[in-house]
């Protein structure tokens, strides 16, 4: 058909279309929405010029006919210069402000987040981080769905902050003044930072374990291969892998830090060590608590441990070193032998991610850090980046049994850790940061337990050698 002809044909209307009884009412395109092919015009008569209206008559505008959409999603084929004159629909999730002035986390006017009303080319409002109880009560941001007081402060924001000497200084304790608190009963958790040291490899580190991983089995993410679903499917990959770690902790020795808890432990000055390392270097430390066995142990393994392994059925638990380690390492299956009628499968005695056999690696021990933290006067978080989300849950469990046992988390809790990520991974990730007494020792474990482990008082020293006098 000839254009001349076709400018003379009404299109018919989508099936989503509402048609417009008004012949002059243009649509967001500056159309006439009764005459969409300008029927009744003289074929080559010009367009009508392209118009963008204003607030109120977008309100009251039909949809497009010619098209059949909702005039707002039409905003994402404008220009900017166009775009910025509409506001963009509301996320699906979120919730709209109806204070057209109160700015989001990111800066912007929750009310007009195109900058509504502004002229083209205006500038950005500046960026804005509240404190905690104005992130209390601000609203969702309605032009990325999510909820404020879960955004973590960006990369840029941090770099601001770490320039602040005064907020650097609030957030940073030396060495020396944590060993002159004198601390009698301190409580330590500790992550794979602490046993690098020893030669052991890390997790999330370049050229760590889940690196490693990754690049061994061809997996997007090696994490994955610490995942429940994983070793169900790729059993044999999966423990195979695990006896190689093993083997590290073979040729490891433990570290200055190891050796600074096991001098804290004989002064009396451990309450207790909470490890998520699964390389058993602690044990020198002390005994492995059970709430049967030992109820008195001084090490909770959290995450279990790769030289042992424990069978599925009955928990009878074997060393990694011998016939388990040689099964796993040739991909077959190792059967439980501690029982006649037991005929389980043995696995490494490690806890994975959303492990279904939890309680065969640990028992629940909730109510022993309730009892621990109320009586701890200090708190180190040893060797833990808080790169991963669950180390991060794991600190936020934590502080809610503080506070639920003491009703506050004034506690002082001591990041020992070179690098400030950890602590910016920590107060990023929280609320109500300013209600936590958290400080941090840029420095490594190696120098800070042994300095502390030290640092015992005289009154110490002396109740030491009375005993160890009467001993002899």
């Amino acid at each position: 058909m000839a254009d001349e002809d076709e400018s003379r044909i009404t299109s018919s209307p989508s099936k989503y279309a509402t048609a417009n009884t008004d012949a002059k009412t243009p649509c967001i395109g500056g159309r006439v929405e009764s005459s969409p092919n300008r029927r009744g015009e003289p074929p080559g008569s010009p367009k009508p010029p392209t118009a963008v209206p204003d607030d109120e008559q977008q309100k009251a505008m039909p949809r497009c006919s010619m098209r059949g959409i909702d005039l707002n999603e039409v905003a994402d084929t404008m220009s900017d210069e166009d775009e910025s004159r509409i506001p963009s629909p509301l996320s699906k999730d979120a919730t709209a402000n109806t204070d057209a002035k109160t700015p989001c986390i990111g800066g912007c006017v929750e009310n007009s987040p195109n900058r509504r009303g502004e002229p083209p080319g205006s500038p950005k409002p500046p960026t804005t981080v509240p404190d905690d109880e104005q992130q209390k009560a601000m609203p969702r941001c309605s032009t990325r769905g999510t909820d404020l007081n879960n955004l973590r402060v960006s990369k840029r924001r941090r770099q601001e902050v770490r320039g602040n000497p005064r907020e650097g200084a609030e957030s940073h304790i030396t060495c020396q003044e944590v060993a002159s608190l004198n601390a009698q009963r301190i409580l330590v958790f500790s992550g794979s930072g602490m046993s690098a040291a020893s030669g052991m490899s890390t997790f999330s580190k370049p050229g760590g374990l889940y690196e490693k991983a990754r690049k061994k089995y061809g997996l997007n993410d090696g994490m994955r291969l610490f995942h429940y679903s994983f070793f169900q499917k790729r059993r044999a990959d999966c423990q195979a892998f695990l006896t190689g770690v093993w083997a590290e902790t073979v040729q490891a020795k433990p570290t200055k830090s190891h050796q600074g808890l096991v001098t804290l432990a004989r002064q009396g000055r451990l309450l207790r060590h909470y490890t998520m390392n699964i390389d058993g270097l602690h044990s020198e430390v002390g005994p492995r608590w059970d709430p049967a066995l030992n109820p008195t142990g001084l090490n909770v393994e959290m995450h279990g441990n790769v030289t042992e392994a424990v069978c599925e059925e009955c928990a009878a638990v074997y060393p990694m070193a011998g016939a388990a380690s040689r099964s796993f390492r040739a991909r077959r299956a190792m059967i439980c032998t501690a029982m006649r009628s037991c005929r389980g499968e043995l696995r490494p005695r490690i806890m994975f991610y959303n492990d279904d056999d939890e309680s065969l690696i640990i028992e629940d021990f909730d109510e022993l850090l309730e009892k621990d933290l109320e009586s701890a006067d200090l708190i180190l978080w040893i060797g833990i980046s808080f790169e991963q989300s669950a180390s991060v849950e794991h600190f936020r469990r934590v502080r809610r049994l503080a506070t639920k046992t003491t009703g506050t988390s004034g506690t002082m809790n001591v990041v020992i850790n070179p690098d400030d990520d950890p602590l910016w991974n920590l107060k990023t990730g929280m609320s109500n940061v300013n209600d936590l007494n958290l400080k941090q020792i840029n420095a490594k474990s190696d120098d800070v337990l042994p300095a502390i482990a030290k640092n015992v008082p005289d009154s110490s020293n002396q109740n030491k050698s009375s005993k160890s006098s009467a001993d002899s």
